[in-house]
């Protein structure tokens, strides 16, 4: 039986924090977090797990008060172990703003599913799989659906919690081997990390949440103009009311709604919006509606992102690009998954479209893929 501390009072979170502004910059802390947001927009904190020189720490936020938990997290020195960061960093990032602090997010962070990627190996590994892969280390997946904000925690949980952080730095050193000291594959994982770190710090702009929305390329301008006021519309009351966006309209509904503009609750069922969603917000959805028909022409609007993605018409030049890329990552030894997914592929060519420059030709990925022009040129 794996053992833990449980951080659950005042005193205890006091002595954490004193444990972890020891930490100076060439040591580690391993990082995760479990939480719930399957009806809220903000994520629900339910346990921060720690691993601090080989003792593993799970502090309870319905038991004790985080906040300079989070706090000396966001100031450590140290370097933050994390696998499958993405959505820690929204959840400590969140509550550090909660808290009004100065500093967001730590400034070294390590994701560990990421590492291997740089090192050429295409396979984005769950943490069971790489603790099996690389330590010989079987991991339960016995909790992974554990409803984390029930209390009391059971030791099933409670072991499980501090199993996702126990072996993160054993991982780390193994990953590692893959590369050399001055292995400019190394340099490019922490860039990306940095960028990650960046996107975290900043919260989304309203009025730009529509450029995602699928199929929104398809829309006339003043279509895209309504769906651009209504996406604006639902951040704005998820927010305000910490209820998830799915919950007021379904991704899926927003291109129905912003095309067809129906002005009974009927017509928003038929485009897509669940019954208990019509019932709860079905007349401000209708107000949002008329609103949105009612938008001056000259509003300025920015195409969709999917606009200019390589369709049927230009999917030579994406497969183009796509093998240019393939080759750069071989070329490189990273993996293809890194440089080649659609959405990069989708964003080189909106960019190029807007006369800005894409992803793959900034920071780390320029760096290794140059100019993207030569894909076109052969």
């Amino acid at each position: 039986m794996l053992n833990y501390h449980l951080i659950d009072s005042h005193e205890k979170v006091q002595i954490l924090c004193a444990l972890i502004a020891e930490q100076k910059s060439d040591d580690f802390i391993a990082l995760d977090t479990e939480f719930d947001r399957v009806k809220t927009y903000f994520p629900e904190l339910a346990l921060i797990q720690l691993e601090i020189k080989g003792q593993c720490y799970l502090a309870d936020p319905l038991r004790a008060e985080l906040t300079s938990l989070i706090k000396t997290l966001c100031e450590s020195k140290a370097q933050i172990l994390l696998f499958s960061c993405d959505e820690d960093l929204e959840v400590l990032a969140h509550h550090a703003r909660l808290a009004s602090e100065k500093k967001i997010l730590p400034e070294h962070l390590w994701d560990l599913q990421l590492l291997p990627l740089f090192a050429g190996i295409n396979d984005k590994m769950g943490l069971q799989r790489a603790a099996a892969k690389y330590l010989g280390v079987e991991l339960s997946k016995s909790e992974t659906r554990s409803d984390w904000l029930m209390r009391p925690l059971s030791e099933s949980q409670l072991e499980y919690a501090a199993l996702d952080v126990a072996y993160l730095k054993d991982l780390m050193e193994r990953e590692l081997k893959e590369f050399a000291a001055d292995d400019v594959r190394l340099q490019w994982f922490f860039k990306a990390m940095q960028q990650k770190r960046e996107q975290y710090l900043k919260e989304p702009l309203a009025d730009e949440l529509y450029l995602s929305v699928g199929g929104a390329g398809e829309l006339t301008e003043k279509a895209l103009r309504r769906l651009q006021f209504i996406c604006k519309k639902r951040y704005e009351l998820g927010r305000s009311r910490n209820e998830a966006l799915n919950r007021v309209i379904t991704a899926k509904a927003l291109l129905p709604l912003a095309r067809f503009t129906p002005l009974t609750l009927q017509g928003l069922r038929d485009s897509g919006m669940k019954p208990g969603a019509v019932r709860e917000y079905g007349y401000i959805v209708l107000k949002w509606i008329r609103e949105s028909l009612e938008l001056e022409d000259d509003t300025p609007v920015k195409a969709a992102y999917d606009a200019y993605a390589p369709g049927r018409s230009s999917k030579k030049s994406g497969n183009a690009l796509k093998g240019f890329l393939e080759k750069q990552a071989k070329k490189s030894g990273i993996a293809p998954d890194l440089i080649c997914s659609k959405k990069l592929i989708n964003d080189y060519f909106y960019q190029k479209k807007q006369g800005q420059q894409p992803a793959l030709e900034q920071g780390w990925m320029g760096e290794c893929v140059g100019d993207c022009s030569g894909a076109f040129n052969a």
